[in-house]
């Protein structure tokens, strides 16, 4: 894989910058939603699949915090006209 890469013209950091991309999605994968009453159309990520939630913060350079508020938040926002 990284010889194909690397014969596309991707190379050295690069590369671990896609796989790194690619570990993130599959770890978001693995992560689990509930729906809660609580939080009007919200949900909660099931608590045993919260290190695969951490696992792809650290792997998309993001704080884990803002990811979890970020899929399990809904945010209404204005549409703007014309």
């Amino acid at each position: 894989l990284c010889e194909g890469l690397s014969d596309i013209g991707i190379k050295g950091e690069d590369q671990v910058h896609v796989f790194s991309l690619l570990a993130a999605i599959l770890h978001l994968g693995n992560i689990a939603f509930e729906s809660s009453e609580e939080l009007r159309g919200g949900c909660i990520i099931k608590n045993d699949t919260i290190p695969s939630l951490e696992k792809a913060a650290e792997l998309l350079g993001l704080n884990p915090q803002e990811l979890f508020l970020g899929l399990t938040t809904r945010l209404m926002q204005p549409t703007r006209s014309g």
